[in-house]
């Protein structure tokens, strides 16, 4: 009875949150499509004859390593739970998780991973739940970190035409410091806030964090594995510098990179398209780049990212024996 009931709300919501998504991903092909007109056609086209399609070997090879890490990432995550998983299919799930956000209608990456830990890895709910949710939580640390370390190299006049998310950058990091130290060293501070019907999730806050002291080094670990993650990102991106002979130092283009990310993570449209472009374009007309040049290098960089994904995506489907619609139902 509760199924059939279920199957009814999900047949009711489908529709809507299919045309809520068709909306977000026609949305941010508008913001595109009116960029690329706003700086002008011709401009962009000129500029898209300058490709160099050898250079596809060294992209697919630089953002393959940032994959590997992040599959890395995710088994030795796994791992502090005493449970094992193969490389492969931990890159597989990484990919999962971004595929689905593109396919489905709603922000379903992390749900999907965690419904396959739970179900083919034999996690539990919670341990599933806090692997996602450690996944996004050091991305964001690994991200925050790079664009502060990033910015001390930057000249004063960049950071103060971007103040405003520099010091959102500062607070968001310094907020999670805090809340982890508290965490760690005065818990009684953070349990007070559990009252009421909060109050029953505090034991699973409780052994949340004896497992985070327990494997303190090797969550330290993870962290490093993050910040490979997005070092192997800027490499990609710089690759297209390389290709258009742009003259901007590796600790620019990663700054670039990095704030973007942080702008792009606002759920809009799927995976930031159109945000993220606009955001590059915004960051390297401030450094000099003419709008068509960096227009093209940012559609380049998110389109490369973005396709790769998309392909990996099939083949992780392929891979883990998943059939797609089953990710919809089970998720939506």
């Amino acid at each position: 009875m509760k199924l059939k009931k279920r199957d009814k709300l999900h047949s009711k919501s489908y529709p809507l949150k299919f045309l809520l998504h068709l909306i977000s991903i026609l949305f941010g092909i508008g913001l595109i499509i009116g960029i690329g007109y706003y700086i002008g056609i011709h401009e962009f086209l000129i500029e898209l004859r300058k490709i160099q399609f050898i250079a596809l070997v060294p992209l697919i090879i630089v953002y393959s390593f940032s994959w590997f890490f992040r599959a890395a990432r995710l088994k030795k995550i796994i791992k502090v739970f005493k449970k094992d998983i193969n490389i492969p299919d931990s890159l597989c799930i990484e990919v999962l998780g971004n595929f689905a956000n593109f396919i489905f209608p709603a922000k379903l990456g992390d749900v999907s991973k965690i419904i396959y830990l739970k179900k083919r890895k034999d996690l539990s709910y919670k341990q599933a739940t806090f692997s996602a949710l450690l996944v996004r939580i050091m991305d964001l640390m690994a991200v925050a970190f790079l664009t502060l370390l990033s910015a001390l190299f930057i000249s004063r006049k960049i950071i103060l035409n971007f103040s405003f998310y520099v010091i959102m950058v500062i607070l968001v990091f310094a907020f999670i410091l805090l809340f982890t130290f508290i965490l760690y060293l005065r818990p009684s501070i953070f349990y007070f806030f559990f009252i009421g019907p909060l109050k029953k999730i505090l034991p699973t806050i409780k052994s949340l964090r004896e497992l985070m002291i327990d494997n303190f080094l090797s969550l330290a670990e993870v962290y490093g594995i993050s910040l490979l993650v997005w070092i192997f990102d800027v490499l990609t991106l710089y690759i297209f510098f390389v290709m258009y002979e742009i003259k901007l130092s590796i600790i620019a283009i990663a700054f670039v990179l990095f704030l973007s990310n942080l702008v792009k993570t606002i759920p809009i449209t799927p995976n930031g398209i159109g945000f993220y472009e606009g955001i590059i374009v915004v960051l390297l007309v401030a450094f000099g780049i003419t709008q068509s040049t960096a227009f093209t290098v940012a559609l380049l960089d998110h389109g490369f990212m973005n396709l790769y994904t998309l392909i990996l995506g099939f083949y992780a489907l392929y891979k883990l024996k998943i059939n797609i619609t089953n990710i919809n139902k089970e998720t939506l």
